[in-house]
């Protein structure tokens, strides 16, 4: 993941940093499950937020995958 797009994106208020979702970036004909490593592979095809960090609150699961990867490189452990 470029860490670059979603630099503005502060890890505390994840929910209004506008990371988009990533279920909405999923080809679903071609669906064969979901982890950490598929979303921030999908994640990492947006080139914007869906808003400017810190103007809007919208509830993302993305948050979740973003700070569960943010853990186990900062721990080295698996977050799964």
């Amino acid at each position: 993941m470029d860490a670059k797009r979603f630099s503005k994106a502060v890890l505390i208020e994840i929910d209004n940093s506008g990371v988009p979702g990533y279920q909405s970036l999923i080809d679903w004909s071609k669906y064969e499950g979901m982890d950490n490593a598929k979303a921030i592979s999908l994640l990492s095809q947006r080139t914007e937020l869906e808003f400017p960090a810190g103007s809007q609150y919208k509830y993302s699961n993305s948050g979740a995958v973003l700070i569960a990867s943010a853990m186990e490189r900062l721990t080295g452990k698996s977050y799964a």
